[in-house]
């Protein structure tokens, strides 16, 4: 498996800082400027956190909406389901 995340922040310093605090170890990217409002329109992102999850031949299999301890328990249901 394999997580990256796009971040949708408008202030690209207060994003750096958020990585160095929180040090996430998976891949991250900010969207900034055109590349924000193409993110936004091909995958509909109206809130955050969003996840979603795409299997090898990046076909989409599930979208996860919601606050961290909503989308992991959403994540788990559907792992549990698909094993």
């Amino acid at each position: 498996m394999v997580i990256s995340s796009i971040s949708i922040d408008d202030d690209k310093e207060s994003w750096k800082t958020a990585l160095r605090q929180e040090r996430m170890p998976w891949n991250q990217f900010i969207a900034i400027d055109s590349t924000k409002n193409l993110i936004d329109m091909h995958y509909n992102i109206h809130s955050i956190p969003k996840a979603y999850l795409f299997d090898k031949q990046k076909n989409l299999l599930a979208i996860f909406n919601g606050k961290d301890s909503v989308l992991l328990k959403k994540m788990e249901t559907f792992f549990n389901r698909i094993n």
